[in-house]
């Protein structure tokens, strides 16, 4: 009896690896910069692997430019200070000025705080004002989460973390 297919999603994101090393523990830390989301679309392969078209979707990030973005991207900016993944003290210094450069801050921070694979198929698939608006909860969840575990101690062997 063979192995099924993981479920298969339309929806990408597309850019280049930037580093990678091998942990000793024989897994890798891999380090990808996004640059587009894409559509892709399989194609029969003879392979034992999928094979896909690839059509990119470039997002267009005038909505962060513009006066509701800017300030919605604030209020996740705080958010973003208040759980510690960004440094509380430079929260006013970190709104970058191109809407370009705010669309990156926005994928990253959206990238920093999913972990579930249906909530990050769900962000890929909203447009930046969406997916900016979905950001506070995000955070909001990801810091109640990482204030639970703070509960418990952690243990000696990093193999149990």
């Amino acid at each position: 009896m063979g192995v099924s297919p993981p479920p298969f999603h339309e929806l990408a994101g597309a850019g280049y690896l930037v580093r990678s090393g091998r942990l000793p523990g024989g897994e890798y830390n891999i380090i990808l910069e996004g640059k587009v989301r894409a559509r892709l679309q399989e194609v029969p392969s003879p392979h034992p692997y999928r094979m896909v078209g690839v059509d990119p979707l470039p997002e267009s990030a005038t909505w962060l430019g513009q006066r509701e973005g800017a300030r919605f991207l604030g209020k996740v900016l705080r958010e973003a200070g208040r759980t510690g993944l960004i440094d509380p003290a430079s929260v006013g210094k970190r709104m970058p000025r191109s809407p370009k450069q705010r669309s990156a801050l926005v994928n990253f921070l959206a990238s920093s705080v999913l972990a579930d694979s249906s909530e990050r198929q769900a962000m890929l698939a909203a447009d930046i004002p969406a997916r900016t608006r979905l950001l506070p909860r995000q955070l909001r969840v990801a810091s109640d989460l990482l204030e639970a575990l703070d509960r418990f101690p952690r243990p000696s062997d990093p193999r149990h973390n």
